[in-house]
């Protein structure tokens, strides 16, 4: 009977703690705003610099070769742990693997039946 009332104040002050911390307001940021006040002012001149820059900037070349038609390039922002398939743990290491490597079986497109890819033969059970 104890237990029973204990468990009732206990799941009555964690339910109030939560309604509590919904209804609190939002946190305001106290860092300084990034963006400069506009002046009230006219809008002054910008002045040119006095020296000229002492290089040329270096040209942007086109990359040389086009991806096909048909490429999707996949990038991550994801730092890789592994990309050893016995060593890899995380999903988004998985997602890379599973792209860029070839398993040793498959599932045949549209079926559920399996054929070797990097095996000679399927294995025998």
């Amino acid at each position: 009977m104890k237990h029973n009332r204990w468990f009732k104040i206990s799941t009555l002050l964690i339910a109030a703690s939560m309604i509590l911390a919904a209804c609190a307001p939002a946190a305001t940021a106290t860092t300084a705003p990034t963006q400069a006040v506009a002046p009230t002012t006219a809008p002054t001149k910008a002045v040119a610099p006095t020296t000229p820059p002492t290089q040329a900037p270096a040209p942007t070349t086109a990359p040389t070769t086009a991806p096909a038609k048909n490429t999707i390039i996949i990038g991550t922002t994801d730092k890789i742990a592994s990309l050893d398939p016995g060593d890899a743990y995380a999903v988004h290491d998985w997602e890379i693997i599973y792209n860029v490597d070839d398993g040793l079986l498959r599932y045949k497109p549209g079926t559920t039946d399996v054929e070797p890819v990097l095996a000679t033969a399927l294995p025998t059970i």
